[in-house]
């Protein structure tokens, strides 16, 4: 499916291989997961706040190298242990992805304060781990978003 919507995408915009990212949270992580572990995955980049993280059920982890990986997780969560993001985060870089882990406070969910700020950042540190030709925020890169299922 994601690759069918990024072949769309790209009959009808330019788009910059090296940026091709998800954002995806709570149960739209493991999807998000899973299409950048994919053989040839047109996926380069994967924001991933409040999830779980089931290696089990995900394709192998080597295929994580040269992929980047923001993961956005709260102590606080309940809902999604953050001992998930942790392992996600050890896990990933050991197959050499690059990795960074940013924490907020509150809990599950899209918490408070400049959320689409702290959106942005995490965009632009994807587009930082893909060399300095990548676009900078707003120059046409175009990003695809999960959603977790109702």
């Amino acid at each position: 499916f994601v690759e069918a919507v990024i072949k769309d995408v790209r009959s009808k915009h330019k788009v910059d291989d090296r940026c091709v990212f998800t954002l995806s949270w709570s149960s739209g992580g493991p999807a998000a997961y899973a299409i950048s572990l994919a053989e040839n995955s047109p996926v380069t980049g994967s924001f991933v706040a409040m999830s779980v993280f089931r290696p089990d059920q995900l394709p192998s982890l080597d295929r994580a190298k040269g992929h980047a990986y923001y993961i956005y997780h709260s102590p606080d969560d309940r809902v999604c242990s953050y001992r998930m993001a942790q392992q996600a985060e050890n896990m990933l870089k050991e197959k050499v992805a690059a990795v960074t882990l940013k924490t907020y406070p509150g809990g599950h969910g899209w918490k408070g304060g400049d959320i689409f700020g702290s959106i942005r950042t995490g965009i632009e540190w994807l587009e930082r781990q893909h060399g300095d030709q990548a676009p900078s925020a707003g120059g046409g890169r175009k990003t695809l978003f999960s959603q977790p299922s109702p």
